[in-house]
């Protein structure tokens, strides 16, 4: 009996689900997507999971019973609300290809592995990114422009981009990327990558027509469509990650609506603790151990930092240069046990953080987390096989041929951001 669309499904539903690999091929090398607590259960409307954030006490409080009566009043509260965001990737397979192989069905589910693997991976990154990032979708931006060749600004951003990628161009109108750089729309037509240099941050595109230096670049559909470019930053379409959650105090934007608050009312209990270090003219060790202080004076309990890979090591260097402090390694695991990540162990005025190497983390930031205030709430698992009537597999309207699909439905949330740090580094 040949391969059919149903009978194909079923093996792909088998071997992705019964084994968990769609979690153990999202969550390794991610630290972020495996360690953020998850609430996959994510149903009814778009607009359904709210965020009740208390960012002050009851006021009434007095040595004179008489003035607490008068001064008396209810906690200071907000309520952030969440709306899902959408991330897709597809691949097809020939019916033609399916049928014909009636006598190897094990060969060919072998054979299609690599091709969905590589596709759940793409999801995965996807998320991972958008965790550490502003919402924007900004994959980097553009430093210079040698013939079709873009040397980005950040050469350690190469990382995101990959040859087939189609990428818009958005001119930059001021420091950050915000609603009014698509107003001016993008630049010229879509940029195909046919070749990436990652050792010296190169990416080479079919064409730069009209292309621009600092211009940002962002994969095409993740940006604002034109339709959208009067509305306000609560549209975007990527989700708000750790850059967003947690502000820099001098940004001009604070009484802009963030998930329905105006978090220019109490910033840093709204939009969490920020540190520059750079400012301060401190090492990377000694920055760690300040904003774990000042966390622990805000009352936050912290259990991780994530930071670059290059940062780690730096931070490695530091520690193994002198005696105060030890590089122990300890294991931090998600739930289950089934993924786990060598950090280093560093003890500060809040207790013993565990420092996690993040690749999608910028490498001039850091982001000091206390755990259990996050939430990345989805509808089903991120990521799944997109499961339509059961099945795993739909005929494309266009080709003789099967979509198999991946997608993750979902929004990152805090419930306190003031027990949190981001950190900016020189």
């Amino acid at each position: 009996m040949a391969l059919n669309g149903t009978t194909f499904a079923a093996m792909l539903k088998s071997y992705y689900e019964s084994n968990d690999r769609i979690e153990n091929l999202a969550f390794t090398a991610r630290p972020a997507t495996a360690l953020i607590q998850k609430k996959t259960d994510w149903g009814g409307e778009d607009d359904g999971y709210k965020i009740p954030v208390q960012y002050n006490d009851a006021q009434g409080l007095s040595a004179s019973y008489t003035v607490m009566q008068a001064n008396r009043g209810n906690t200071q509260s907000a309520r952030f609300s969440l709306g899902r965001k959408r991330i897709y990737s597809s691949v097809q397979i020939s019916r033609e290809t399916l049928k014909a192989a009636k006598d190897s069905k094990l060969a060919f589910m072998e054979a299609r592995r690599s091709q969905i693997d590589s596709m759940i991976n793409n999801v995965a990154n996807d998320v991972e990114h958008a965790l550490f990032r502003d919402g924007s979708g900004v994959k980097g931006r553009v430093g210079a422009i040698n013939s079709t060749v873009v040397t980005l600004l950040d050469v350690k951003d190469v990382r995101f981009f990959s040859v087939g990628q189609v990428f818009q161009a958005i001119p930059a109108t001021d420091a950050d990327y915000d609603p009014a750089d698509i107003v001016d729309a993008v630049r010229g037509t879509d940029y195909t990558v046919t070749a990436v240099s990652r050792s010296d941050g190169k990416v080479t595109f079919n064409a730069v027509t009209s292309m621009a230096v600092n211009d940002y670049l962002v994969l095409k559909g993740d940006a604002y469509s034109f339709s959208d470019a009067t509305s306000t930053a609560d549209t975007w379409k990527k989700l708000r990650g750790f850059s967003a959650w947690l502000k820099n105090p001098a940004d001009s934007d604070w009484a802009t609506s963030f998930n329905g608050v105006n978090r220019s009312v109490d910033k840093e209990r709204l939009g969490g603790v920020y540190y520059d270090a750079a400012a301060a003219s401190v090492d990377t060790e000694v920055a760690l151990i300040n904003a774990g202080a000042l966390l622990h004076a805000a009352g936050g309990k912290p259990d991780v930092v994530f930071m670059h890979p290059l940062r780690v090591a730096l931070l490695a260097q530091l520690m193994d240069g002198h005696g105060s402090t030890r590089t122990d390694r300890t294991i931090v695991q998600k739930e289950g046990g089934k993924i786990s990540f060598k950090s280093i162990v560093l003890n500060t005025g809040a207790g013993e953080i565990d420092v996690i190497s993040a690749p999608a983390c910028p490498y001039n930031e850091g982001f000091m987390l206390q755990l259990d205030t996050w939430t990345l709430a989805s509808l089903d698992k991120v990521p799944h096989l997109v499961l339509d009537d059961g099945g795993a597999a739909r005929a494309d309207a266009t080709t003789d041929s099967l979509n198999i699909e991946v997608a993750a439905y979902l929004d990152l949330g805090c419930r306190a951001p003031g027990y949190n740090c981001r950190i900016k580094f020189a």
